[in-house]
């Protein structure tokens, strides 16, 4: 059999790589082992690159290689890519399970040196294909290619179909293809035909349930289908950069939202809009937040930009320039579902961050364990110490709503106030919150 390896073991190039499998599909013994392609990605490396530059990212993109072929002295690695590489295990089915070893290979690669690397970008992903059994030398070639393309596909879809940043391979992942194809051809048409809705729901002062913010969130009116929640789509618009044109188009509709309102004679409070890290890296970002803001009666106070944890990982230096320069504008910057992904104090330290809003998770349990209740205590201490606003999301009882206000944070947002509403029912909604406390001063469902 030809050796298609170099001295180090590594093979060089996507086609070498796959001519290997294929010679190596060829020549099973017996009894046949089971071949796995897996394919391994950085998703959040080219971010990284963009703001520290080629040779940081080159080496965070060689230590997770040399991590990978330390891991698996005896599989063939290749094809490094500007984002992935190729590992071809071959390995006794009876014995080992495919997620077993993509998750000791996640935990090679994060661990030492590397982890502290890996923490500046998103976590790897890993898709896996398997193979049972030879193949005649004629179909080796053919499937070879197959099980790349099988283990690459994996791997793309591991964000949204994974686990603990795996995904195996089956057929469902080609339908799922397919299904994501007409769902993204659908919002093409959506982006240009303007068929997206926003709903706002209030954040109120827990206090006496006065208004103190809305947060626009964005529906899809499809024809035919009727609104469709953003959690059917949102992922997709992601994958697919639609997310950008997405994002102006919510951004220009809710100052549009604030100018109409303001000329029918109601001063709206601050009106917050999503930002995905897609967005925040969108050189085009800064033409469509001061378009917006320039709209009629709409001043910069009327704008605040939510960011998830998250969306740090993809920080650059031109992202944070632009939000130190609308901040003083009178832009204001809120860091969502704050406690559930790569929380730092660095961030608060260095970032132009005005509100920190607690994720629904802890607010949930609160009223009966008392360990997300010291949790609320602490980040609330913490916005006192930074000079931040804390809020606390997902308040549907009455009970939560005293628990909060008993560990110090006095703003929320959840269905126990009001579910996401159009428009032209939020005014209305605000007398309704002020006269619910003058009849009864506590936070109860209308």
């Amino acid at each position: 059999m030809t050796d298609f390896r170099s001295q180090d073991g590594l093979i060089v190039g996507g086609t070498h790589f796959i001519a290997f499998v294929a010679a190596r599909l060829a020549a099973l013994p017996s009894p046949f082992p089971d071949l796995v392609v897996f394919s391994l990605s950085l998703p959040g490396i080219a971010a990284f690159r963009q703001t520290y530059g080629n040779e940081a990212a080159d080496e965070i993109l060689q230590w997770t290689y040399r991590m990978a072929r330390r891991f698996a002295p005896d599989a063939v690695l290749g094809e490094l890519a500007d984002d992935s590489f190729s590992i071809l295990h071959e390995f006794d089915q009876a014995w080992v399970s495919v997620p077993d070893i993509a998750a000791e290979l996640r935990e090679a690669i994060s661990g030492h040196d590397a982890g502290r690397r890996l923490a500046l970008i998103a976590p790897p992903s890993i898709g896996a294909a398997v193979h049972h059994g030879p193949a005649s030398r004629g179909a080796a070639l053919e499937l070879a290619t197959e099980l790349h393309r099988r283990a690459k596909l994996a791997a793309q879809l591991v964000p949204v179909h994974g686990q603990d940043g795996f995904l195996l391979y089956s057929p469902a992942e080609d339908e799922r293809v397919r299904s994501s194809t007409v769902l993204s051809q659908s919002l093409r048409q959506a982006v240009a035909n303007h068929e997206f809705r926003l709903h706002y729901q209030p954040l109120v002062d827990l206090r006496n349930l006065e208004m103190v913010g809305l947060e626009a969130l964005v529906r899809w009116d499809q024809p035919g289908s009727g609104l469709r929640q953003p959690a059917s789509f949102i992922s997709e618009a992601e994958t697919t950069g639609l997310i950008v044109q997405i994002g102006a188009q919510v951004i220009n509709v809710a100052m549009q939202q604030v100018d109409d309102w303001i000329g029918a004679g109601w001063a709206p409070p601050r009106v917050a809009v999503n930002i995905s890290a897609i967005q925040l890296q969108d050189p085009d970002l800064r033409s469509v937040i001061f378009g917006a803001i320039a709209l009629g009666q709409v001043k910069p106070e009327n704008l605040e930009l939510e960011l998830t944890e998250r969306t740090l990982i993809t920080w650059s230096n031109a992202a944070r320039l632009l939000l130190d320069e609308l901040r003083e504008m009178g832009v204001t910057v809120a860091l969502d579902d704050f406690g559930t992904g790569y929380s730092s104090l660095q961030y608060l330290k260095e970032l132009p961050i005005s509100k920190l809003k607690i994720d629904a998770s802890f607010v949930r349990r609160i009223a009966s364990d008392r360990r997300d209740a010291a949790l609320v205590k602490v980040i609330v201490g913490l916005g006192e110490a930074f000079g931040i606003d804390v809020i606390a999301e997902g308040i549907e009882e009455v009970a939560q709503a005293e628990i909060l206000l008993e560990c110090g944070c006095t703003i929320g947002q959840g269905y126990l106030f009001s579910r996401p509403r159009p428009a032209q029912q939020i005014p209305a909604l605000q007398l309704a919150l002020r006269q619910r406390h003058q009849e009864k001063p506590s936070c109860q469902h209308p």
